[in-house]
């Protein structure tokens, strides 16, 4: 994907950049070459532990950034062959708000899930993998995080299609570590309801997804009591290299799902999204339903 320069900014000499995205569960770390257009060079990622304390709050050890990020900075400058010294500059894409509307009339609403990525690693450790030779057997887990979870995503996706919308009566809610918005409540908890003894765990999983689509649509149905909801509606991050995932969300929302080129990466290119004219969709899932 190419990312053309605004034409203010044409003419300016090649410079590499390093770009950090740290999320919840691990970083991705960018290079980008830019000129008259911003192109991706390489791109690495490095997991680190999220720490849940006994009173409710969360910690990361800022040593497990700092590896992580001389880690992957290390693989990002090998796979582009570029050597320290040729970095013209670094930028941080950190876990809370902070960002700038770029482009006037606009402004950004926030409305944060947090722990969507966790309820999938959540079921995927305690559901999907918790008989060996029932799932493992035919899913291949390689040692990084990123590429485990793209195996599993892509075994786990074809499973969870296997069981029809609304997973067999079965509910879940992706409060795991409390909620945050549009209420918050450190004492909600996540929990299945509707479990009877037929149910097996294609539909727990499946609930697992459609619980967050859900949560997802009831931070939309907020939101547009203040501000208008664009359609097709753009969703980026880990959960598009599912598209089963991606079409439950298209048919929960009642929105067209439009999946940009470089999802995974969407947090990295953000420090430098005000030089762009335009980002391109790459893939649209239709709402097959409109409740």
């Amino acid at each position: 994907m190419v990312y053309v320069l605004s034409p203010c900014h044409k003419g300016v000499f090649a410079i590499n950049v390093i770009v950090y995205d740290f999320g919840t569960s691990n970083l991705k770390t960018c290079l980008f070459n830019i000129d008259s257009e911003v192109r991706m060079v390489a791109t690495s990622s490095a997991a680190y532990n999220l720490y849940v304390l006994k009173n409710g709050g969360a910690e990361q050890d800022v040593e497990e950034w700092w590896q992580a990020v001389c880690s992957s900075t290390k693989e990002v400058l090998c796979r582009a062959s570029v050597a320290p010294e040729h970095i013209a500059g670094l930028a941080f894409c950190s876990q809370m708000q902070g960002v700038l509307s770029g482009k006037r009339g606009y402004f950004n609403y926030y409305a944060e899930l947090e722990t969507a990525g966790k309820c999938f690693e959540w079921v995927t450790n305690h559901i999907a993998l918790d008989e060996i030779g029932v799932y493992l057997d035919r899913a291949t887990v390689a040692d990084d995080a990123e590429g485990r979870f793209a195996n599993l995503y892509d075994y786990l996706s074809d499973e969870v299609s296997k069981t029809p919308p609304g997973a067999n009566g079965v509910i879940f809610t992706p409060w795991l570590h409390g909620n945050r918005c549009p209420f918050e409540d450190t004492a909600a908890a996540g929990m299945f309801f509707n479990l009877r003894l037929e149910t097996g765990k294609r539909d727990m999983i499946r609930a697992v997804v459609e619980g967050v689509c859900y949560h997802l649509r009831w931070l939309l149905e907020c939101e547009s009591r203040t501000a208008k909801i664009s359609d097709p509606v753009r969703f980026v991050g880990g959960g598009t290299r599912s598209s089963v995932g991606t079409q439950i969300l298209a048919d929960i929302l009642g929105h067209t799902v439009e999946v940009v080129e470089g999802a995974r990466e969407a947090g990295p290119r953000a420090p430098h999204s005000w030089l762009l004219r335009e980002s391109e969709a790459s893939t649209c899932w239709s709402s097959r339903s409109s409740s």
